[in-house]
């Protein structure tokens, strides 16, 4: 029987798209399962498993949410985001998936047990930075501290960028924006301005969430065990968050 203690442990998985978020993420579930560790998506629920429709109504009904639970903070942070978007209607689009993703991190904070995210607050935040200036709204964030939701621990996970073209070109789904640029010059200049972003991000979270165990640096690179490194991970994670599991052979 796993002993659960409120309120609920959150982790985010970040990383430049096909660096192996998801991956990692599969390997967590599938780790957990076998030492008795309960962890859960709660983006799921919008993932694109979800048929479309569906997938849209939550989503309208996640962002409705949180702006009504958290108007003023709400607002003041989406302005900051539309405000430096390239073009504007692009802020928008980023706009709800802020508010979508403060939304079920609040949501998962406040439940027992382990919530994992692919896609929180700082992958939220590079989808911001790529195509516009994130700097207002990582200084909006920093005057308002405590008013927005942050998960307990960042894990980034990093892979060399000629790593990431070749698991980006042999992806069937075109959903990365960095898939875009056709032209091989523009897609690598696009991949470097990507991981620059993340060290920034990076930077950003070790300033306003100091102190040992909020963030993990993991490699994905071809060969790497990333088996091992989840088992490592699963285990810091029960620890930190005084969940009972069983040990894993």
């Amino acid at each position: 029987m796993v002993e659960t203690v409120t309120p609920g442990f959150v982790v985010e998985l970040f990383g430049l798209p096909g660096s192996g978020k998801s991956y990692l993420a599969e390997e967590l579930l599938r780790i957990s399962a076998d030492i008795g560790l309960l962890v859960n998506l709660p983006a799921a629920c919008v993932g694109p498993a979800v048929p479309s429709l569906p997938r849209r109504a939550r989503k309208l009904g996640l962002a409705a949410g949180q702006m009504l639970q958290q108007p003023v903070p709400s607002f003041i942070t989406m302005r900051s985001i539309v405000m430096f978007q390239r073009p504007r209607t692009e802020g928008l689009s980023r706009c709800v998936q802020w508010a979508i993703t403060q939304r079920l991190l609040t949501s998962a904070g406040l439940s027992p047990g382990v919530h994992l995210f692919d896609e929180g607050l700082l992958q939220a935040l590079w989808s911001v930075g790529l195509r516009g200036d994130v700097t207002p709204t990582l200084r909006s964030l920093e005057q308002r501290s405590g008013r927005y939701a942050m998960p307990d621990l960042v894990v980034t996970v990093h892979v060399s960028i000629d790593e990431i073209e070749d698991r980006l070109a042999a992806r069937l789904s075109r959903h990365s924006r960095l898939q875009g640029p056709p032209d091989p010059i523009a897609r690598r200049r696009e991949l470097a301005r990507g991981a620059e972003l993340v060290g920034s991000l990076v930077a950003w979270w070790e300033h306003v969430a100091p102190g040992p165990g909020r963030l993990i640096e993991i490699r994905n690179d071809p060969g790497r065990d990333l088996h091992g490194e989840a088992v490592a991970l699963l285990d810091m994670i029960a620890s930190r968050a005084h969940l009972a599991s069983r040990p894993v052979a």
